[in-house]
């Protein structure tokens, strides 16, 4: 299994402004579709005119290229996912609320993770 994720924006909660829109999105895909889904992607940094080690935003991107990037991911035996959030709306207490609910989740299931390393990386911390 590959998984590639790229992240967008800076994710603070604290005094957000309005519309600092954040985004996380992962493709994940068998490792046999790995050199594929890397020719599309660049693919698409030579149609931009960008070099293929450089990093492209969105914005840089013509839309018909994007839309065309999109559909030839879409032939390939992989998943793309991706969630936003606006960190405005996202309040401080909420935040930690959620964290800490998330941190017991993790310990209360240690005894179901697959790797005894990642076990004993939870019982230290």
């Amino acid at each position: 299994m590959e998984i590639s994720i790229d992240e967008a924006g800076s994710f603070a909660v604290k005094n957000a402004e309005y519309s600092s829109w954040c985004t996380v999105a992962a493709y994940v895909s068998p490792e046999t579709e790995k050199r594929k889904y890397k020719k599309i992607l660049d693919d698409l940094k030579r149609s931009e005119n960008f070099k293929i080690s450089e990093e492209i935003k969105l914005h840089q991107i013509d839309e018909s290229n994007y839309f065309n990037f999109l559909e030839n991911l879409s032939n390939l035996k992989g998943s793309l996912l991706c969630v936003a959030t606006d960190s405005h709306f996202n309040h401080e207490n909420i935040v930690k609320d959620h964290k800490n609910h998330r941190i017991l989740s993790i310990f209360e299931n240690i005894d179901k993770m697959e790797y005894e390393s990642g076990k004993e990386a939870l019982r230290y911390s």
